[in-house]
């Protein structure tokens, strides 16, 4: 027994942890790999990377690869923990490691439908990520406390006196590398097989929040270590009326623009870039219809996944019938669509569920699988935010670094005219209006990010841009400062101080 006022011997012993092992498996790999243990000396960068994955096939590690944590835990060189010791304080005991080749992204694995995964990504009110999977070809996954609430109504507010007709991927002129806007883009990019509305929310807390949090659920890896924009386009907020949806499509780019290669399963020499993977967001409880359908998934309920993929109402087969028939009319696409919604792999709208799936198989080849479509509203409304982030930096982006500008527009001195500024997304659509410029008025200042693009059209007299007179385009780089001006004239639009630029439609940028 020990004296009294002394501790036992015992407890000043401090015990050090012993070695721990981990199931290590190639990118997106299925079971339950092989048990490695992380060495205890101190062991980093390579070393560290061939004591971990030396056994697998160069194909599948390459030269310096990342690794990535089931709990989606990023351990890279430019993240400062791509050591033994960092991996021996974060992971678990026989967790998951995924090894992937620098030049790919981390792709979460599917595992059978219903199992859930809590990951080390804190969400809504500080509660952490939950990842469920709903189907593993393609890649389908129901997200919990991704948002909090209040954002969300934040997103819906902004939006709701910015929305325009939903419109779908480029304009034929885009295959031409000509760049079109305004008036002339709506015709060519409306379609009769998407019939929401839609608005971007470029910056703001609620926006940001979900574009940092989505990233790092997904372990994203960048050229920074850290949150890079080039990755992520705009945050889109839509809105379906009743009887309203969108065909299936895929959300992957189609390879024809001769000015970017889309193709992201290519040698890392010529990597290209495109969407892997979306991520999606429910803002409201849709009381029918409405559901995110996959028709070339198998549809498996688990007492995980029931809840997801079905209907709260639980309308029998008639009550159906009268709500698609009240909602549609009897006969259209849109019909079809809507009794395949309930009979198909499908996630039902609930507000604060989200889901997210892969445009991408892990070496990048397009996944044909992940054909999608927003099924018909039957009853009510629909909103929801969508976040499309890419392999790699997307179309038009330069090197990393802080990636954050500020831009000014102003009218040249003694220019007789009225101008708009649009920002324009990075899939080509039509983009919300940021600002006016009108003769002895303010310019319009905008804090935006690397590769973000703004088209300037001469405005008429009521204030509405004229497509056929767009002044120019701009697109944000740093390499002409973190600090710019563009003076927009009716001949064009110029860097203050610097030479005047071509501002021709053929012409992708400024």
């Amino acid at each position: 027994m020990a004296s009294r006022g002394r501790a036992p011997a015992a407890s000043c012993v401090l015990e050090v942890p012993g070695p721990i092992q981990v199931r290590v498996l190639p990118n997106g790999g299925a079971g339950d790999g092989r048990l490695v243990e992380v060495p205890e000396a101190p062991t980093a960068g390579a070393a560290l990377a061939a004591a971990l994955c030396g056994h697998l096939p160069w194909a599948e590690r390459g030269e310096e690869p990342f690794f990535v944590s089931e709990r989606a835990v990023v351990f890279a060189p430019n993240r400062g923990n791509l050591d033994s010791a960092a991996m021996h304080a974060a992971l678990q005991e026989e967790e998951r490691l995924f090894v992937v080749p620098r030049h790919r992204q981390f792709v979460h694995p599917a595992g059978e439908p219903g199992r859930s995964v809590q990951l080390q990504v804190s969400g809504a009110d500080g509660a952490p990520v939950v990842l469920t999977t709903l189907s593993s070809s393609p890649r389908v996954f129901h997200v919990s406390n991704l948002l909090e609430g209040e954002h969300m109504d934040r997103l819906m507010a902004d939006a709701r006196p910015k929305f325009k007709r939903s419109t779908v991927g480029e304009a034929p002129e885009a295959a031409k590398g000509i760049h079109v806007g305004g008036e002339l883009f709506d015709k060519a990019a409306k379609t009769s097989t998407r019939t929401s509305e839609n608005a971007w929310a470029m910056t703001g807390d609620a926006a940001m929040t979900m574009k940092r949090r989505s990233l790092e659920m997904l372990g994203i890896q960048t050229e920074t270590g850290g949150y890079d924009e080039r990755l992520a386009d705009g945050l889109q907020v839509v809105r379906y009326l009743q009887g309203q949806a969108y065909h299936d499509h895929l959300d992957h780019m189609q390879d024809f623009d001769p000015l970017w290669n889309y193709n992201a399963w290519r040698p890392p020499d010529v990597n290209g870039s495109n969407r892997i993977a979306t991520v999606f967001l429910y803002m409201t409880d849709t009381p029918l219809g409405g559901q995110t359908v996959f028709p070339l998934a198998q549809r498996v309920l688990t007492e995980g996944s029931r809840r997801m993929l079905t209907d709260n109402a639980s309308r029998s087969g008639d009550e159906l019938a009268r709500a698609m028939e009240a909602a549609l009319g009897g006969s259209g696409w849109e019909v079809s669509m809507a009794r395949r919604c309930f009979e198909k792999l499908a996630v039902f709208p609930r507000r604060g569920d989200a889901i997210v799936f892969y445009s991408q198989h892990a070496d990048g080849r397009v996944d044909q699988q992940s054909l999608h479509g927003g099924c018909p509203v039957l009853e009510g409304e629909k909103w929801a935010a969508n976040l499309w982030v890419w392999n790699a930096p997307r179309k038009g982006t330069v090197a990393a670094s802080n990636n954050e500008l500020h831009l000014t527009f102003t009218l040249a001195r003694g220019a007789g005219l009225a101008a708009l500024v649009r920002w324009v997304p990075a899939d080509g659509q039509q983009g919300n209006q940021v600002g006016k410029l009108q003769p002895g008025g303010p310019g319009v200042a905008v804090k935006t990010f690397e590769s973000h693009r703004f088209d300037v059209f001469k405005a008429s007299e009521d204030g509405e841009g004229d497509a056929l007179r767009r002044l120019g385009t701009v697109v944000a780089s740093t390499r002409r400062g973190r600090v710019q001006t563009w003076v927009v004239s009716d001949g064009g639009v110029e860097l203050q101080g610097g030479s005047a630029e071509a501002t021709v439609p053929a012409k992708p940028e400024l």
